[in-house]
């Protein structure tokens, strides 16, 4: 018997009754206490999904795909139905290791962890508090640190961590080494190829969930995707290598174009918009503060391991990082932490002083590394501290959107049965090959807010008019 869950983007999805126990897990239940799109309800405030509600859509696109892929030409000798619930579990459960703001802590968190002589910190030190929100600025702009910090690892660590949980997974497959498998597969470690590509790459179920529920929940049409033309266009076979993989129809290539360009339009005009990128700095230097200053046990690896074992992890959300904030919040404060924490809870976004979209070649120019160098010039040309500014130098590449992640580099593939597969890069009359498929790079300046109307005008045309003299003396910026 299953139980019917209304879901307001993909409609009624059935569990079934060990996989409903999967669900009720308090593993899982936690992520019903994270948004999905961490600071984006700030701008968006409809965007208050959470990681729960996408998790079980993940596992219902991933139930309607293996569906269509059975159907094809899959690799012989294999249980298909206990491999599309093996896919079906991974699904559900591969955003168990997320932290509270989801993907908005994680890069800090992860850079922290890397030891000093790894980083690449152009100078920046997280022991001063000045440093912080540049530090923040950095990691939110780069790509995050393959380390056990990463929340896939995190994932497969709970997973290791509890035996309810794998029993939960083995009774649910109907395989005693089900568990150890799903542990590999949010690795990035399992084979066959096909299980990778519909979990964690380019054009996967995740993704396919996420954009339809984030431009859903946000109120925009960026993110709307074909769901139903691209499954019909999928298939499973062989590559010719002695790999079955996955890929799309040449009927369904407009689709699997669009499906990219709308994951890029979501990263550009939502996931990084500039107030949701302010907050999310502001956001991560306070996790600076917790872990440098505070040492709190969820900021560090061994912490979270612990937390892990004695049931804490479970407290770990959106809740306590907000709560945290509260605590410090105190708008008559001076330093660093309290300024920072005040702006969260009062939303009160940094004001944009300046901002650059460059695509192409001009998309990777070394602003970062520049503007560190200068920042402290910069600052006191325009009369204020160093602390108060600081630069995000964001890039969307052309066919998947943000900074990756584990397994995150396969390019989805297109070809007719018995015919050629090639990514949808190099595809006969691909729409990505133009400027479609180059990177765009969202430069940002930001100040802090003294919270005087009459002298914020003034203070933020200062800081763009230092910046822009200083930065053109050291390496120019292209035209806004």
């Amino acid at each position: 018997m299953a139980t019917v869950i209304h879901d307001n983007v993909l409609g009624p999805i059935e569990l079934e009754a060990p996989l409903l126990a999967l669900v009720d897990h308090p593993a899982v239940q936690r992520l019903r206490r994270l948004e999905q799109l961490g600071t984006a309800s700030l701008v968006f405030p409809g965007a208050r999904h959470t990681r729960l509600a996408h998790s079980i859509g993940a596992q219902e696109i991933m139930r309607r795909v293996w569906r269509r892929l059975k159907a094809t030409e899959p690799p012989p000798g294999v249980d298909l139905d206990a491999e599309g619930r093996l896919l079906r579990a991974a699904a559900l459960l591969h955003d168990l290791g997320h932290y509270p703001l989801s993907h908005v802590v994680e890069p800090i968190a992860a850079w922290l962890h890397e030891p000093a002589t790894d980083r690449l910190d152009f100078g920046l030190d997280p022991c001063c508090e000045s440093d912080w929100l540049q530090l923040a600025a950095v990691a939110a702009s780069l790509p995050a640190p393959t380390s056990d910090m990463h929340h896939e690892r995190l994932a497969a660590e709970i997973i290791r961590r509890d035996p309810g949980l794998q029993r939960g997974i083995d009774a649910y497959v109907g395989r005693p080494d089900a568990a150890a498998e799903v542990r590999a597969l949010l690795q990035g470690c399992s084979s066959p190829r096909y299980r990778g590509q519909l979990v964690s790459s380019h054009f996967d179920v995740d993704r396919l969930d996420y954009l339809l529920r984030d431009a859903h929940n946000a109120g925009v049409r960026y993110g709307g995707v074909e769901l139903e033309h691209l499954i019909r266009r999928m298939r499973l076979g062989p590559d010719g290598a002695g790999n079955h993989v996955v890929y799309v129809e040449t009927r369904g290539q407009p689709a699997l174009e669009h499906y990219l360009l709308a994951r890029r339009f979501m990263y550009s005009q939502v996931i990084f918009h500039k107030t949701v990128t302010a907050f999310s700095v502001l956001v991560a230097a306070f996790w600076v503060s917790l872990a440098v200053r505070d040492r709190l046990p969820f900021t560090s690896l061994a912490g979270l391991h612990q937390a892990l074992d004695d049931g804490m992890f479970r407290s770990f959300d959106d809740h306590w990082l907000w709560n945290e904030a509260a605590r410090r919040a105190d708008p008559a404060g001076r330093g660093m932490t309290a300024r920072i924490a005040t702006a969260l809870v009062d939303r009160k976004p940094p004001l944009l002083a300046w901002e650059q979209r460059a695509r192409g070649t001009q998309a990777q120019s070394g602003l970062l590394e520049t503007f560190t160098e200068h920042r402290r010039a910069i600052a006191r040309d325009a009369g204020v501290e160093a602390a108060d500014i600081f630069l995000t130098d964001q890039v969307v590449t052309g066919t998947s959107g943000g900074n990756g992640g584990l397994g995150a580099g396969e390019p989805p593939l297109v070809g007719d049965p018995g015919g050629r597969l090639r990514p949808i890069t190099e595809a006969p009359g691909s729409a990505l090959e133009g400027v479609g498929g180059q990177p765009e790079r969202l430069a940002r300046l930001f100040v802090l807010r003294t919270g005087d109307l009459d002298v914020d005008p003034t203070r933020r045309r200062r800081v763009r008019d230092a910046f822009l003299s200083g930065m053109s003396l050291a390496a120019p910026p292209a035209a806004n």
